[in-house]
């Protein structure tokens, strides 16, 4: 059985359809990409073991030949990658899969217990819950969230990207980020893996499709599938919307790159002992950033403030950096006056850095 496909197709979904791989040796599967054609629509699918991606393209088939078989995906990616001829041909014979292009290469068929190949099924979803959302907006929540969640498992709810009917939030404890977007009609929280894979959905439109466990994004091309995440009790949402709103009647602005050069020259003084703290002088000059020592400083100009008083923080600078770096604007909103926090807005963003004390 053999197949001839234009090779610049293979190389947009091979590498769309990697980002979906989990590569974990425990679970082979993981380290596999499935290859499904049936009539004219070639697939191309792939796993982490928790979430699934799909990605198409429509094909000259002539033969209508339907093909299912899973090889390995590192492989057969790099391959597709570095072949510089127009087309390639795959000839499927019995356990094996070759690919002639510039050469001749062969995988052998992933097989199972029953001495049978493994394959993929298509990705799909049974409910009667669908919406149709911007895949914009589903890439912004993860854009500017994503250096609000948290990394580790301590509070495994932290790790998550929440949603509901008013927009997005992302939390560690330590810092927030709401984006006023809605998107979802109802309350979910999502993986970070999950919410990644936001970014391989190339078309305006998707279709977004739940049931109790688990979500299931569609584009014409595309298509991501994973499970809902258990602990959305768990996530502090009541206790975060009202902090929200809390007023900080002070506010200055500075440009976003000088700050960030700032914050990086400060960075190299502060020591382990310092826990990561620095300290900020909101000043009639300026912004002014100290080590926590005080024997490095610099002072940078506002391009704005409001209602200004000499105020001084304390804050952990790789929070407060992570938070200035998700901005995409030109120009730092920095909102201050409550003892526990700083506020930084933008857009529709609104940003919470915790304060270190004494």
């Amino acid at each position: 059985m053999e197949l001839k496909l234009k090779t610049e197709t293979l190389k947009t979904l091979t590498s769309k359809v990697i980002k979906g791989m989990g590569n974990n040796k425990m679970l082979p599967i993981t380290e596999m990409i499935g290859i499904n054609v049936n009539n004219n629509q070639l697939s191309l699918l792939s796993t982490d073991g928790n979430n699934d991606v799909e990605v198409k393209a429509t094909i000259e088939n002539p033969s209508q030949v339907n093909i299912k078989l899973a090889v390995n995906g590192d492989s057969f990616s790099k391959l597709i990658q570095k072949t510089t001829t127009e087309f390639v041909t795959l000839i499927i014979e019995e356990n094996k899969l070759t690919v002639k292009g510039n050469g001749s290469y062969t995988f052998a068929l992933t097989i199972d217990e029953d001495n049978q190949p493994v394959a993929f099924e298509s990705l799909a979803l049974e409910s009667d819950q669908s919406i149709e959302v911007n895949t914009s907006a589903l890439k912004e929540s993860y854009q500017l969230n994503k250096e609000s969640v948290a990394i580790t498992m301590e509070y495994p709810a932290y790790t998550g990207f929440y949603y509901d009917e008013t927009g997005s939030v992302a939390t560690n404890s330590l810092k927030i980020s709401y984006v006023n977007n809605p998107i979802f009609k109802t309350p979910v929280l999502l993986s970070n893996s999950f919410a990644q894979l936001f970014a391989l959905l190339d078309e305006e439109k998707a279709v977004v499709t739940e049931n109790n466990s688990q979500i299931f994004i569609s584009t014409p091309t595309t298509s991501i599938k994973g499970n809902k995440m258990m602990e959305l009790t768990d996530f502090p949402i009541n206790d975060i919307k009202p902090f929200l709103d809390v007023a900080m009647d002070h506010q200055v602005r500075v440009n976003k790159q000088a700050l960030l050069n700032v914050l990086e020259r400060i960075l190299i003084f502060v020591t382990p002992y310092d826990k990561n703290g620095i300290r900020v002088d909101f000043t009639k000059d300026g912004l002014r950033v100290w080590t926590m020592k005080g024997d490095s400083n610099e002072l940078l100009p506002y391009s704005g403030s409001t209602n200004l008083v000499d105020t001084t923080i304390k804050i952990d600078i790789t929070n407060f950096k992570a938070l200035v770096s998700a901005n995409p604007e030109e120009e730092v909103t920095i909102h201050f006056g409550n003892p526990n926090a700083i506020k930084m807005t933008f857009g529709k963003v609104i940003q919470i850095a915790a304060l270190q004390v004494d």
